[in-house]
């Protein structure tokens, strides 16, 4: 096969090193910039460039162009603001939903039923209930103790 026979090769760039590409890049801003017109801003003019800069060193590192876009259309039709790469965060790698009482109960009568072993299912959904409870406990007496610092600092006692 000649050269004139063979079919152009196209030049794929290279990522840059936060991860995207000139192409990449392009084809977020043919989505995102819409959006910075039509959403609502609250006063707020953002740099286009200057958003692009800022989501590419948070968001390339973890998700991928069209990841993000996905992400960008799911939230523009439930929000009229203009998300923030937490949002897309969000979206993309949402927490799971907490382990219910129910779920609980019904864990430790299969736990108790499978003889108690321990690594089953029901011993995983066990642990991390009590995980999260642990931490709800956690950050309720943490909160506490902050606001009982302010108000030591801010109220008198009356006795």
């Amino acid at each position: 096969m000649t050269d004139q026979n063979k079919p152009p090769q196209t030049q794929t760039e290279k990522p840059s090193p936060d991860g995207w590409t000139r192409e990449h890049r392009a084809k977020l801003a043919s989505v995102m910039f819409p959006l910075l017109e039509i959403q609502k801003m609250y006063g707020r003019k953002l740099d286009p460039d200057l958003l692009m800069t800022a989501w590419e060193a948070v968001l390339s590192k973890h998700y991928s162009v069209e990841q993000i876009i996905y992400a960008l259309e799911k939230y523009a039709l439930k929000h009229d603001d203009f998300p923030s790469p937490a949002n897309i965060n969000n979206i993309l790698n949402p927490e799971p939903p907490p382990v219910t009482q129910a779920e609980f109960i019904a864990a430790q009568k299969t736990y108790e039923r499978e003889g108690f072993n321990k690594f089953s299912d029901a011993k995983f959904l066990i642990d991390r209930y009590e995980a999260e409870k642990t931490k709800l406990r956690a950050d309720h007496t943490i909160q506490s103790r902050e606001v009982a610092a302010i108000g030591r600092d801010t109220f008198k006692r009356i006795e």
